[in-house]
């Protein structure tokens, strides 16, 4: 059985070095260590938020969890970590529950399993790290963003981080001197080692011309963070792999060497000298026994394989040409630098980059825009929330969504604070004199790039910043239109004329400008005092209505008081009107009666006045119960009472008179 290197059981120490059992201590110790470090460095570059310095933290952390693992591999074939459990181990478990327990297996049953669970942890170990690796090296791929730290911060860094490389370029050189007699992982160590020390390497180069306001240099550690990233998914599939290797496991097999588990072909192929393809040619010779230099395919595939690459390269590059345009967008043909036409939805070829390029523009979509920008948005839009308009998607209508929470954007409420609220100072008067008053303001602007090929051009070379200009444009729009109104008369005005306004006034702004945006509509949310005064507004529009409801109510009590006047008035003015109306035409009947008795008399005389007394007292006597009294009558005779009615037919009582009358009497 030959010796395996890896097992210190098997393997010696070498003259003047320390004992395997010693250096597999070290080297764990050592793996630990930088373990702590590179975890500690990607969570503090989670938590920093610093910029660039922030991705060299996290790209350099992820770099050193690599050659961890490899450390941790090689600390864990130490002979305390092979040999059976002890007696005494055993001993110390003796209570009641587990000894019934242990006693249920065979004899040294648990031992071996034990032992066997042994060689999992290395690959659970190199698993982990991976993942870690793997994480932190996404983070500064995609980069931390927040503020940018000071220029002297980011020289420190990079003083720092040059400082460790050079310490793991010696850690590198004493680890690539060590014969593998001695430790079998120093070659696997040597090329793990070599990540962090190009990750440093790159990110202090980055860091300085970062900070001496180079942006563009930062995808160098972007790119460095790939290859760390690249390296640690190798890792995590070696340490898989790793769990069904039986050589791990106790099982020792005639000439075959373990090898180590963390280790990476990426590293040993990009060294300076190294061949991918005789390192292939090596390992099947040596595995299968298979030369695939005397393979007459593989030299008529690798004499092929140039001139496909190069024309699969040529290929790629006139493909440059052709562009493709969606149903919602438009494109500006330009060649060698001048904009030739405007191009329609769909397929068109062109020339290749860079003699030629199509500069894609919007084709009739719809964005919402507020004033104020969100504070946790680098886009222009509204978020919203339904930050951009568009045909092609819909409104989420699932039971889920319609169940859900009402979203910050729709709560209208006044004394809340409103994302896209606008503070407005309107003129007004206090106690007589020239006044001002504070509306918050939530209006959206719905513009998009205008359907003509000139707004096309307009929109893509005249305007840097579409989104930046309309919301100053607006702002703008806004300030002078609330400028010369009241408060009274803004409460007053129709949300659709004031937002027809708002529209014709920025509309020509932009037409000013030559900027190519048409301004679809404008939407007044809400026009309402600051959150903070919103009790007091309401208290003051309560006292208000109160104050107005009892003046419109003493005003009508004062108009029925002064109705009911004028109508009594008016009543007794009728009455006196229509009684003297009637007494005119009382004296004027009497008048006309006196002339015309008058005019009788003249011309009649006494026969007249008889004639009138006679018909007076028919008339007073038919109204009365009379007595006659005849002086005719002898005394001899009985008073006669005569009962007769002379009321009924109104008798002439001329004609009785003179019937009863003595014959002698005139």
């Amino acid at each position: 059985m030959s010796p395996d290197p890896l097992n210190p059981e098997t393997s010696a120490a070498a003259p003047g070095g320390p004992a395997p059992d010693r250096l597999a201590a070290r080297l764990q110790l050592a793996g630990k260590l930088a373990t702590a470090i590179g975890l500690y460095a990607c969570v503090a570059a989670a938590l920093l938020k610093l910029s660039y310095v922030s991705d060299l933290i996290a790209s350099v952390g992820a770099a050193l969890l690599l050659p961890a693992a490899a450390l941790l591999d090689s600390g864990y074939g130490r002979p305390a970590d092979r040999e059976p459990l002890r007696a005494g181990w055993r001993t110390r478990l003796s209570d009641k529950v587990l000894h019934w327990f242990l006693k249920r297996f065979p004899e040294g049953a648990l031992e071996r399993l034990v032992v066997r669970s042994r060689g999992y942890r290395p690959c659970f170990s190199a698993l982990l790290l991976g993942l870690g690796a793997l994480a932190g090296a996404s983070q500064a791929a995609h980069g931390a963003g927040g503020a940018a730290p000071r220029p002297e911060l980011g020289f420190a860094c990079a003083a720092l981080s040059a400082l460790l490389a050079l310490l793991l370029i010696v850690a590198e050189s004493y680890m690539a001197a060590q014969p593998v007699e001695r430790l079998a992982h120093a070659p696997a160590l040597a090329r793990m080692l070599r990540a962090p020390i190009a990750v440093c390497m790159i990110g202090s180069a980055v860091t300085f011309a970062e900070s001496r306001g180079y942006a563009w240099a930062g995808l160098g550690l972007q790119l460095a963070a790939c290859g760390v990233g690249i390296i640690a998914i190798e890792i995590m599939v070696r340490a898989v792999l790793g769990w069904y290797d039986p050589l791990r496991h106790g099982v020792q097999l005639p000439g075959v060497v373990r090898k180590p588990l963390v280790d990476s072909l990426l590293i040993a192929w990009i060294r300076p000298g190294a061949s991918p393809w005789r390192a292939l040619c090596d390992y099947y010779a040596d595995k299968f026994d298979v030369d695939l230099r005397q393979s007459r395919g593989v030299r008529f595939i690798l004499r092929a394989v140039p001139g496909f690459l190069a024309l699969s390269a040529l290929l790629a590059y006139g493909l440059s040409a052709v562009t493709e345009l969606q149903p919602n967008q438009r494109g500006i043909e330009e060649r060698f630098g001048r904009p030739v036409s405007v191009l329609k939805p769909g397929l068109h070829m062109g020339l290749p980059w860079p003699f030629g390029r199509v500069i894609p523009v919007e084709n009739g979509v719809l964005h919402e825009i507020a004033v104020i920008a969100p504070a946790s948005a680098g886009d222009a839009d509204v978020p919203p929330a339904a930050s951009a308009l568009t045909t092609a998607a819909g409104p989420d209508t699932s039971a889920a969504a319609i169940d859900a929470a009402p979203p910050d954007s729709a709560n209208r409420l006044w004394d809340n604070t409103h994302v896209f609220d606008t503070t407005q100072l309107i003129a007004g008067q206090s106690n007589g004199q020239e006044s001002f008053q504070i509306m918050n303001v939530d209006a959206r602007f719905v513009y998009r790039i205008g359907a003509s090929d000139g707004d096309a051009l307009a929109a893509s070379y005249q305007v840097a910043d579409l989104p930046g200009l309309i919301r100053d444009l607006a702002g703008r729009a806004l300030i002078r239109h609330f400028s010369t109104e009241t408060l009274a008369a803004i409460l007053g005005e129709p949300q659709e004329q004031m937002a027809r306004a708002l529209k014709a006034s920025l509309q020509g702004d932009l037409d000013r400008m030559h900027s190519g945006i048409e301004i679809v509509a404008v939407v007044i949310e809400a026009i309402h005092p600051p959150g903070g005064a919103a009790n007091a507004y309401h208290n003051v529009q309560a006292a208000e209505l109160e104050a107005q409801s009892l003046i419109f109510a003493e005003q009508g009590r004062a108009t029925q008081t002064l109705n009911e006047a004028q109508q009594a008035a008016t009543v007794s003015l009728n009455n006196a009107t229509a009684g003297a109306a009637q007494i005119m035409a009382d004296a004027h009947a009497t008048a006309l009666g006196f002339d015309a008795a008058q005019a009788a008399y003249q011309s009649a005389g006494n026969i007249f006045l008889r004639e009138t007394y006679l018909h007076a007292l028919a008339k007073g006597l038919s109204q009365a119960q009379l007595t006659i009294l005849d002086h005719r009558i002898a005394d001899s005779s009985r008073a006669t009472i005569d009962l007769r009615d002379y009321s009924a037919g109104h008798p002439d009582l001329t004609g009785a008179l003179r019937g009863s009358a003595p014959a002698g009497a005139n």
